[in-house]
């Protein structure tokens, strides 16, 4: 049976999932400037990023009607953006209880809809099933720019994840002697220069376009590297656009077809 997400990527699903419920709860304090201490007094936050219509979309937590979900596909990330936090995660949460009931399987009971907690866990509990669900592709990527989101808008600045430059591999690196050097736990790489790590941050991370413009390639040859499965994308933004790593995509466009094979 065909599954569309690896080990590692149900495994970064479920941390997406594990942590958009603690994340939601943050926000509150940020639009209102006040959050609950352990003893119950209101006191400023440490530091409290500027409100934004953002986080008044992020906190709406009004329920969609069945015709209004019905009439909504929640892979669409256009009609998804208008959505608060819970009623974007229960969009996903309908669909998926329809899909598997129409499928004949066991689907998850959500008791609360406007409990975060409650939705998440239901589609983590259905993830055997999800995954060999072509669509859970984009389930995982939006929930894991919903985290993204989330995390922008409380003014969380991401920690910088570099990641193995061989094809084919792309796997994090682990910090070895107190960040001292990186090894790759994949293909035992090691990044022990500073201008190694330096070069991991301006050649990763790159939308097609940038790297097609730098490799003075055609945007579209991006696109059939990737389509033809010579390339990967090694990350995403927060609106789901695919990154990628300007070393990989030059090693492919630099082999001759007939060799490209010898890459895998």
């Amino acid at each position: 049976m065909t599954t569309w997400l690896d080990s590692k990527a149900v495994e970064h699903f479920h941390d997406d999932l594990a942590a958009i419920p603690t994340l939601f709860a943050d926000l509150p304090a940020v639009k209102t400037g006040i959050k609950n201490n352990e003893g119950g007094a209101h006191t400023p936050p440490a530091s409290k990023p500027p409100l934004s219509m953002e986080v008044v979309s992020l906190l709406d937590t009004g329920l969609k009607g069945a015709k209004e979900w019905r009439e909504t596909d929640p892979r669409d990330r256009d009609v998804l953006d208008r959505y608060g936090v819970p009623p974007r995660v229960g969009l996903w949460a309908r669909m998926m209880i329809e899909e598997m009931t129409d499928a004949g399987e066991h689907a998850p009971t959500v008791v609360y809809w406007s409990d975060l907690t409650d939705l998440l866990g239901a589609i983590k509990a259905a993830t055997p099933w999800l995954i060999t669900q072509q669509w859970v592709t984009e389930l995982a990527q939006d929930m894991h720019a919903l985290r993204t989101e989330i995390e922008q808008a409380l003014g969380i600045t991401p920690i910088f994840k570099p990641r193995c430059r061989n094809l084919w591999c792309g796997t994090l690196l682990e910090p070895m002697d107190n960040d001292s050097w990186y090894e790759c736990p994949g293909c035992k790489r090691k990044y022990t220069i500073a201008e190694d790590l330096k070069a991991l941050g301006g050649a990763q991370y790159l939308r097609g376009e940038e790297v097609a413009q730098l490799l003075d390639i055609a945007w579209s040859t991006v696109r059939r590297f990737k389509a033809e499965g010579w390339i990967r994308p090694i990350a995403c933004t927060a609106s789901g656009v695919a990154l990628f790593d300007l070393d990989q995509v030059r090693t492919v466009n630099d082999t001759p077809p007939e060799q490209r094979v010898a890459l895998r």
